[in-house]
């Protein structure tokens, strides 16, 4: 009887020194597969800011260069409208008394109209890749 004790014992004894390295072990295996889930994580949280930073960057630069062609696009047709537009007399003009002047005067004014409609359609032709 005393020798089945004792085995019995030594058998607990051990069983208590193996749950104690299992419950060790699997603590540091734990830490080390959650350090290398977490530097995972972490790079792939890096990857998609930087795309994030990327396409903000991409965006600010598509805006910007669009602005910039709707903002030379508006100067142009508003200057061919105003130069067309003052072609064509409303009511009561200022034009010269003379003859040979008013025809110089509205020679000039036509000239000018020309002159934007053409600088108009260069830079529409000038952005149309862009539109």
């Amino acid at each position: 009887m005393q020798v089945v004790t004792t085995i019995v014992a030594g058998i607990g004894g051990i069983g208590v020194v193996f749950v104690a390295v299992v419950k060790f072990s699997s603590n540091i295996i734990a830490k080390r597969l959650e350090e290398r889930y977490s530097l995972k994580m972490n790079k792939e949280l890096e990857e998609y800011k930087s795309r994030l930073d990327n396409k903000t960057y991409i965006s600010k630069t598509k805006f910007d260069t669009e602005f910039g062609i709707y903002r030379d696009l508006s100067k142009a047709f508003f200057k061919m409208v105003r130069d067309v537009s003052i072609m064509i007399p409303i009511g009561v003009a200022s034009y010269p008394a003379n003859e040979e002047a008013k025809k110089e005067y509205e020679n000039n004014l036509y000239k000018a109209a020309v002159k934007s409609c053409v600088a108009a359609q260069d830079v529409l032709s000038a952005n149309v890749p862009f539109i």
